[in-house]
């Protein structure tokens, strides 16, 4: 049989994760994406079942031990594991137990993880007891880094900016040009300010990234 330590281990792993995640996934592309059947996107546990986020492999006693599925490749190693074993230190400290063990596809479930990078560092700065054992100086140190780098790359268009913008333009400008586009009620108008306001956002954004990236001098 399993120690009451395990469980508290466990338990802990299932309530400390979602503070740590930008430890387990410090870019944005895996938050982003969590894609099904690669990543975990909750906070199960199973017996040897490698669809939960925490999984106990079928072991002989010798071998007993908790697979955190959560780290992808990009992290840092030392990171990740001062993360994992922060979360079964506090679980055994409290006496945190887990959830029953989970039977089935945990896919099936609802997410119960942060979605984005900015999500994650913003519960990385709210847990006191995460807080605590890394050092508030560290905390605020690696949720400034990554926090800056979240916001560069929110200044970068994405192709899919790109594509549903401009077929939106495309769209708009056809409707304009043959005068087709009928506003029927305050929510079509509304609707109209909205999308052409983007598409000017997102114009003046390309504007001025082709301008910096022919002269580098530029905004600097």
């Amino acid at each position: 049989e399993y120690s009451e330590a395990f469980y508290h281990y466990l338990g802990g792993m299932q309530k400390y994760t979602p503070f740590v995640m930008s430890f387990f996934a410090p870019n944005v592309n895996p938050n982003d994406a969590l894609p099904e059947g690669l990543a975990p996107i909750n906070l199960h546990w199973g017996f040897d079942n490698r669809t939960t986020g925490l999984r106990v492999p079928d072991a002989n006693a010798k071998n007993y031990r908790i697979e955190n599925r959560f780290p992808g490749a990009d992290v840092n190693p030392y990171l990740s594991i001062a993360a994992t074993l922060a979360c079964g230190y506090l679980g055994m400290k409290n006496k945190i137990e887990p959830t029953a063990p989970h039977e089935g596809n945990a896919y099936e479930e609802e997410l119960a993880l942060p979605r984005t990078l900015e999500e994650a560092l913003r519960g990385l700065q709210e847990d006191k007891d995460i807080a605590e054992l890394f050092g508030e100086r560290f905390i605020q140190l690696y949720t400034s880094i990554k926090l800056v780098e979240f916001e560069e790359f929110n200044q970068v268009i994405s192709s899919w900016e790109r594509e549903h913008l401009l077929l939106n333009f495309k769209a708009l400008s056809g409707k304009l040009k043959l005068g087709k586009l009928q506003l029927k009620s305050e929510s079509d108008k509304t609707t109209l300010i909205k999308t052409a306001f983007r598409i000017a956002l997102f114009l003046c954004t390309l504007a001025c990234n082709v301008s910096q990236a022919q002269d580098p001098y530029v905004g600097s």
